[in-house]
Formats: structure tokens, sequence, C-alpha cells
């Protein structure tokens, strides 16, 4: 099995075994742009401006060619691939064919998190969190870390909401589930991706609280507050500081069923681009 992972830095693998390639710094790129929207037909020469734009028209067709040829040989480590034959050109087409023998680690994790299951029993949101446990284990980093073209940055931003949909739904799960603690370390990694998302900095504040934990929520308010307002100079959101304030007086007890409704809300109702403050 040949397994590309691009979720960090661009690897290659082959049972395991890391592949050291020599592809170039614009190769790796154009390898990674075919791995990522492979099955798709490109054309030849957007590809070549894409990646060798900077050069002259014949040095640049050059290079598209060897880095080609290096993409077709690193295929080869697997036998099944028989010569990197799923790397097809066409006249003034490529296409990188998928492979039962191929597997990308960011095509895996998008189908995982998108895959959907409407739990009916107990077992069935035990299933929910085992397939989002392990989705998550795989997402490494960003897409293609340290790279910055504009199609990568695109397919970073892509990824990284895919996550916090998937984290947000296994805060959810467990929440539901009454496992406060692992909704609680849920929440805490969604906030290490994306500090500033202050409906699950809510969400976590509950949870503390939840887990009777109370103190810790409004320590955890405090310094929240103080960073938000040192890093983008705003306060939070008036229903954060009205949670706050129900936790601190004790009124968070009265409100809890409708608190907790709120919280187990489906991760579509809740999460939005990376960034933003709902």
């Amino acid at each position: 099995m040949l397994c590309v992972r691009m979720l960090g830095v661009l690897t290659v693998s082959v049972d395991g075994r890391r592949i050291n390639d020599d592809l170039g710094p614009a190769g790796r790129l154009l390898s990674g742009y075919l791995f990522e929207y492979s099955d798709h037909v490109h054309r030849r020469e957007r590809l070549v401006e894409m990646f060798w734009g900077r050069l002259d028209p014949d040095r640049a067709r050059a290079a598209f060619n060897t880095a080609l040829w290096r993409l077709r040989r690193l295929l080869a480590h697997e036998p099944r691939s028989e010569g990197g034959r799923n790397l097809q050109t066409h006249g003034a087409e490529i296409v990188l064919e998928r492979a039962p023998w191929l597997t990308i680690d960011t095509h895996c994790f998008a189908s995982a998190v998108t895959q959907r299951m409407e739990p009916r029993s107990a077992a069935d949101v035990a299933a929910r969190v085992s397939l989002l446990e392990s989705a998550i284990q795989n997402y490494a980093g960003p897409f293609l870390d340290g790279e910055d073209a504009d199609w990568i940055l695109e397919e970073r931003e892509r990824l990284h909401t895919l996550y916090v949909r998937a984290e947000s739904e296994l805060m959810r799960c467990y929440g539901t589930n009454e496992c406060y603690e692992d909704a609680i370390a849920a929440a805490r990694r969604i906030l290490v991706a994306d500090p500033f998302r202050e409906s699950v900095f809510r969400c976590l504040a509950l949870l503390f609280v939840l887990n009777g934990q109370r103190g810790k929520a409004l320590i955890h308010y405090e310094q929240w507050r103080t960073a938000i307002l040192a890093e983008l100079g705003v306060d939070p959101m008036p229903q954060t500081v009205r949670l706050a304030e129900d936790i601190r007086s004790g009124k968070v007890f009265d409100k809890m069923d409708a608190l907790k409704e709120q919280l187990f809300r489906r991760p579509e109702a809740t999460v939005t681009n990376q960034g933003s403050r709902v």
C-alpha cells in the first residue's frame, strides 16, 4: 500500500516504509496538487504555469516533464502501480487516477468526517465516536504545512473546518453521554486550533460546571477574556458575559436544561469558518 500524507508535511510511504523522494520544491507541490485533486483532469499548460510560471516556457515545460517522470517513479515503489501507470498523460491533459493500493490521508479524513451516521441507539453513538476519534487522530497538522500558495490555503481552510466539525460533534456526543472529561478535552483541542471560537468557549465553561468545576470555569473565563482583549482588542460577546455571570451567581443551575440543549446542538448549526466569533 502506498500512503500519502499531506496533513502536516508531505510524506510518502510504502507498507510503512517512508520513501525519500527527489521531487524538488516545485515538484513536491505539483505532486501534492495531483494527489489532492486525483481523478480530476488537469490541463498541462495550466500546471506548468502554476508551478513553473517564473521560468521561460521551454525550461518550464522541461521541468514539468521531469517532475512527472519523478512522480511516476515514486508511484512505482508500489508494485501494483505497474510503473505508475495511474499517472495518465493524454496530450494536453494530465490525470492521476485513484487506485485501491493508494491511500491519501486528506481524502480519508474528509470522508470519515462528512460521513453521516444518524445514531438511533447507544451502539450507534459509540460507532460515531469511534469514527470521529479515528479521523481526528489522523489530523496531524495543517494541510501541506509551511506552504502558502492560494490553492493550499483554500484547501487548508476546508480541512481545518472539517476538523473543527469533527471535534464539535465529538464534544456533543461525549456531552450527551455525560462523559464530561472527554467532552472537555475535545473542546480544549478546538480552542488550541481556533482560540477565539467563542461558542466553543461557552460550551467549555458549561462543561466545567457540569463536571463539578464551577471555579475552574470562572478562572478560564477570566484568562480567556484577557487574551481576547489583548489579541483582538474586543470584549467577549454579551451571551458569553451573561453565561459567566450566571455561573458566578449560581443562576446557571436554574437554566441548565436550556443551556444543555444549546450545548448539545448538532455542530452543523454552530460551526462556521475559521476565526469567526459566534
